[in-house]
């Protein structure tokens, strides 16, 4: 039997901060949106006038199993249960060690339920993730609905071991366009590519970001400048966070942010001056941000932003979000 405990206490993110990171490193599946410097710095910025109702997991012998940090909040007579975190960045999931992943989950909701009307509206999760056939499990047991809603997709690339592999591995008409591109756009100008990892940096790295999305027309929500900021400072700290900057002649003229955790790069956020489109910039960013995973030993990338430049050999995942009511 597990030992479910709940917390309403924000503290409870940095009190157990060791222990999850420890209970991430025997998950087969990890990301930095599922730490708890992720998770606890979205809930102050976006659900923090929400309840919080953290779930611990432990075993007989008091080790941390699994952690379910969900947000609850009254609708009229309706519980509503959602994840804490900042829309638009990244996916999510619960840390449970598998082998008690259905027990957890549908003891977990069995406590969050209630009596009242209850819905759950839980991702997104990336499709494959093992956690939505348990949450469906969960749902007949406790005589709910289950509802699985697409609400999006990523594109990944899974990397060999040499980039001279990843262009070999294109069709030839696209190995062909993309070299001519990459050459195309060193000749047209004197690109430099400079890595922001250290956080009394990163704020010069996101001014960049931020310029530059503004030259775009793209609107800015409240507090997601200050939380990429927080964000980027906190994950900076223990390497999992870099900002990569392409300047063209001198310009800053893209921007990309990133995350490494594991065994995976994440592209979040690549954005391109408007101005500088006829160079190419995106296609030279990402060239050097996949020559250095690879030389790094990373198996995968995931662009979470849109894709710039030309598709080599990317593959597409879906991401959905999974509805629990009665």
């Amino acid at each position: 039997m597990l030992d479910l405990r709940i917390s309403s206490d924000p503290s409870i993110f940095w009190d157990l901060a060791d222990e999850w990171l420890e209970l991430l490193k025997r998950q087969p599946d990890k990301t930095p949106f599922i730490t708890p410097h992720w998770l606890g710095i979205a809930y102050d910025f976006f659900a923090s006038d929400e309840e919080l109702s953290l779930i611990t997991l432990r075993d007989h012998s008091g080790v941390l199993q699994g952690v379910l940090p969900l947000v609850k909040r009254v609708r009229g007579e309706c519980v509503v249960v959602e994840f804490p975190f900042a829309a638009g960045y990244g996916y999510y999931d619960f840390v449970i060690t598998p082998k008690y992943r259905n027990e957890a989950i549908e003891e977990a909701f069995r406590l969050v339920r209630g009596a009242s009307d209850f819905r759950a509206e839980l991702g997104p999760f990336h499709a494959q993730s093992p956690t939505l056939w348990a949450l469906q499990k969960a749902a007949q047991n406790l005589n709910l609905n289950f509802e699985k809603v697409e609400v999006g997709s990523f594109a990944y690339i899974d990397l060999p071991d040499s980039m001279d592999e990843l262009i070999f591995s294109m069709r030839p008409h696209d190995r062909r366009k993309f070299t001519k591109l990459v050459k195309r756009a060193h000749r047209l100008a004197n690109m430099q590519i400079k890595s922001v990892d250290r956080p009394e940096l990163i704020d010069e790295g996101i001014d960049s970001l931020v310029r530059i999305m503004r030259l775009l027309g793209k609107e800015i929500e409240p507090g997601h400048e200050a939380f990429l900021r927080e964000i980027a400072r906190i994950l900076s700290q223990y390497g999992w966070l870099s900002i990569r900057c392409l300047d063209a002649d001198g310009w800053r003229v893209a921007v990309a942010l990133l995350t490494r955790y594991g065994d995976t790069v994440h592209i979040l956020v690549e954005d391109i001056d408007p101005n500088a489109a006829d160079v190419q910039p995106g296609v030279v960013l990402l060239v050097n941000i996949i020559e250095d995973a690879i030389s790094m030993g990373i198996k995968r990338i995931e662009i979470l932003d849109r894709i710039e430049g030309l598709k080599v050999g990317y593959k597409e995942q879906k991401l959905v979000k999974a509805v629990l009511s009665n």
